[in-house]
């Protein structure tokens, strides 16, 4: 008995440790560490009645101030957040709505609206936006089903980790048809079913990529897995992942492989994929972000040392969102309130990129903060900018409080 009361407080401190309900209203966060608890303690068990929790009103009112706080555009019906909160009976009646027809069993997903997004090397990534409707009560199921999950998952995976079932529900998002609107189609939308995948953009689909991932996982650490033979370790984020052990050869590539492609029909991205000897001269790894590569002891020793920092395209990238935030939309705003802006900007990457040996990265960026600030000052003047007498721009900067990282 008391080992058993030990096992729940140390659940229910690992629930509380790993996903703090920040702003859950708490007879819904304490169902939340329940469900975790019940997971954990018993993996065999199976939770056939989580229907009617989908649509309490205190699960979909948590659900809709996420999606209202996460902002995000219009699906296909082209009704955003905005206009949800104007219409008569505002939030209170479009909650209403929602949970009458999932409780009455009516609920149908709208159609996704796809949209294209640029990606770095000139290329179009295809993005999913479903309704707002739709978007709480997938948050809604997030918030019931994800500590479920999480008792589940394997410490290898990190990625988005904070009938009548409502698996029943995820099948519908899964089928969910597309609505794509492109030129040269005379300004018609066209509509597809998609036959494989998880929606792209929607609230649930971090979920259900881990959850279908998370086979991969558990066959990896089994005992026919790499992690048994070849001492190998997984660290996965999403569908990216990196494997590494002393010697990758055909056996491991063999295997991931046969799993990923053959067991569980995914595609590889062959162009993504490489095997990597981090002992070898100028070999690099690029992960979320970061690049890690061998290079020679800065003082002249004889040996390496693993030099892991920001990516090109991680440096590429900060330097477009301060481009943005400093563009010429920006001239009336005061110049304390833009740099209160690209202060948290800069210290949310510096804090994300401070492993390893940021120091040449964080003085690239420092340089172009301030060059684009300079820049931006001058532009917003009618007559050149002119900074106080005897003070240069980056004396006049640092003082105005832009940080330094």
């Amino acid at each position: 008995m008391v080992e058993n009361q030990h096992s729940t407080e140390k659940g229910g401190e690992e629930w509380e440790g790993r996903r703090a309900d920040h702003g859950l209203p708490p007879k819904l966060s304490s169902l939340r560490r329940a469900l975790y608890l019940k997971a954990k303690q018993e993996p065999t068990f199976r939770f056939y009645a989580l229907y009617d929790r989908i649509y309490r009103k205190d699960t979909l009112a948590a659900a809709w101030e996420r999606v209202k706080k996460n902002k995000g555009s219009a699906g296909v019906e082209g009704r955003g957040i905005a206009a949800i909160c104007a219409e008569a009976g505002g939030e209170a009646k479009f909650l209403e709505e929602i949970e009458n027809e999932v409780k009455e069993h009516r609920y149908r997903p709208a159609r996704v609206k796809r949209v294209y997004i640029p990606k770095p090397d000139g290329r179009e990534r295809p993005l999913g936006i479903p309704t707002v409707r739709d978007r709480v009560v997938q948050m809604a199921v997030l918030l019931i089903l994800e500590p479920i999950f999480e008792a589940e998952f394997l410490d290898c995976s990190y990625g988005f980790r904070p009938g009548k079932s409502a698996l029943k529900l995820i099948r519908l998002w899964l089928r969910t048809p597309v609505e794509e609107r492109r030129e040269g189609n005379g300004g018609k939308p066209t509509v597809s079913r998609p036959t494989q995948g998880t929606p792209q953009g929607g609230v649930i689909s971090p979920l259900l990529a881990n959850l279908y991932l998370h086979c991969f996982d558990k066959l990896f650490h089994c005992q026919t897995g790499p992690a048994a033979w070849a001492k190998a370790r997984l660290i996965r984020y999403a569908d990216d992942y990196v494997v590494m052990a002393r010697y990758v050869g055909d056996q491991i590539v063999n295997w991931i492989e046969g799993v990923v492609e053959g067991r569980m029909r995914l595609t590889i991205n062959r162009e993504k994929t490489r095997t990597v000897d981090m002992r070898e001269k100028g070999s690099s790894l690029g992960f979320l972000g970061y690049t890690m590569r061998r290079e020679r002891d800065r003082h002249g020793r004889g040996t390496t040392y693993l030099n892991m920092c920001p990516s090109d395209k991680a440096v590429k990238k900060e330097k477009a969102a301060l481009r943005e935030l400093t563009d010429a939309r920006q001239s009336h705003t005061p110049l304390p309130t833009l740099i209160e802006r690209m202060n948290r900007n800069l210290v949310g990457w510096a804090n994300y990129f401070s492993l390893g040996y940021p120091r040449a990265a964080y003085r690239d960026i420092n340089a172009y903060a301030r060059q684009r600030l300079t820049c931006h000052l001058k532009r917003r003047s009618q007559r050149s900018y002119r900074f106080p007498s005897g003070e240069s721009a980056y004396a006049f900067l640092n003082r105005m409080g832009l940080v330094y990282l």
